[in-house]
């Protein structure tokens, strides 16, 4: 976002400073981004920086650093004068922001995510029982922190941006309200990589892929027993990834009988990943609350057309690129009719562009600034 920004304005980025490497090697690489984009790192400790991407640590580091994010932004603006605030951070509706009481600063809130769930009554039927406390404890944690801090930033906010539907329908009380996909995907040498053998295999069958981590909101246990529904009775479904329910998922495959159709790839180089998707008959990722779902987009890009719930930002983001089927009722039932109607696949296409951002970040700004006591002059 910070990149697509820069092409037509004067950007501050303030970020961490595990990031600066990967920013100097783009900024190398790009002597007119370098021109207009300029970072700024702030750490709450430099102790405590290595482990913000340890989950655990995230939590309580992230509300501490927006805190000097805050006093770094009011800082800068002593001197720079901007224009527009954007937050874009960890694309999350449910956490504060420290760009949200900059003055009369006008502030572009998203992409952001997190709203979306899958109705009570459906998940207790076919959420694997072991993930059912820590998805009602999220429940819990993330409405109790939207009302807290979400409301509250959004209501501060002269744009608000959903990452999906169910965001944007959250926060619909606003006056400036828009759905945006923060997906980039650049499509040329996408398929330099090697696929992996089931998805190249001559078998008779359809293949279907799905990468990511393996956790139980992903919903791949849907996936797996979509194949011993009777329209999945001619597909293989390729997982690409690990996490901790890999063996659940074997054990999954082995009792419904389609262990000889469900292939655990592991981890893969993201070329790789890239290169499944070129071959891929479908892509198959049934999630139960997945706010943005960037790969998706790489899939649609790819013409590999998707079978997804619904709900979040999979459905929104393949709303004319594939089959979304509602949350409710026989769910694996239904994932295997539409696996049995999917579309064949199309030429890889151009959608999900870095001038498509860049073009929403210039209409979102120009709003903002439109709206009583946005600055006028030129963005920044």
């Amino acid at each position: 976002m910070a990149s697509a920004a820069a092409r037509r304005n004067e950007v501050w980025l303030i970020t961490q400073p595990f990031e600066r490497e990967y920013i100097m090697r783009e900024l190398e690489a790009d002597p007119e981004l370098a021109r207009w984009l300029h970072p700024v790192y702030v750490s709450v400790d430099p102790r405590l920086d290595s482990r913000v991407t340890e989950r655990l640590h995230f939590y309580w580091h992230y509300p501490l650093w927006q805190q000097k994010a805050k006093a770094r932004a009011r800082y800068l603006h002593r001197f720079v004068v901007f224009d527009v605030a954007h937050h874009t951070t960890f694309a999350s509706d449910w956490q504060p922001t420290g760009l949200s009481r900059l003055g009369a600063v006008p502030l572009v809130w998203g992409p952001v995510g997190g709203s979306t769930r899958m109705p009570l009554r459906t998940a207790l039927r076919w959420l694997p029982a072991r993930a059912i406390p820590e998805e009602l404890l999220r429940l819990v944690v993330t409405k109790t922190c939207r009302r807290a801090f979400g409301d509250r930033v959004a209501r501060g906010a002269a744009v608000v941006v959903g990452l999906n539907k169910d965001t944007a329908d959250r926060f619909g009380y606003m006056p400036n309200v828009h759905v945006a996909s923060n997906a980039v995907v650049d499509i040329e040498g996408s398929a330099a990589g090697n696929a992996p053998e089931p998805l190249t295999r001559d078998d008779g069958l359809r293949h279907a892929v799905f990468a990511g981590r393996l956790v139980a909101y992903k919903g791949i246990e849907l996936g797996v027993r979509a194949l011993a529904q009777r329209g999945g009775a001619g597909w293989s479904y390729t997982l690409i990834g690990d996490g901790p329910r890999v063996e659940r998922l074997r054990e999954l495959a082995i009792r419904l009988h389609v262990d000889d159709r469900v292939h655990f790839i592991g981890r893969l180089p993201h070329e790789d990943v890239l290169a499944a998707l070129t071959v891929a008959d479908a892509y198959l990722a049934p999630a139960w609350h997945e706010s943005a779902g960037w790969s998706v987009a790489e899939a649609i890009s790819l013409g590999c057309p998707t079978v997804c719930l619904d709900i979040g930002g999979p459905a929104w983001i393949s709303r004319d690129h594939g089959i979304a089927v509602p949350p409710l009722g026989n769910i694996p039932k239904k994932l295997a009719g539409a696996l049995d109607r999917c579309p064949p696949r199309r030429e890889p296409r151009a959608i999900f562009t870095m001038d498509r951002c860049a073009d929403a970040c210039d209409r979102w700004y120009s709003e903002a600034m439109a709206l009583p006591g946005g600055r006028g002059g030129a963005m920044r």
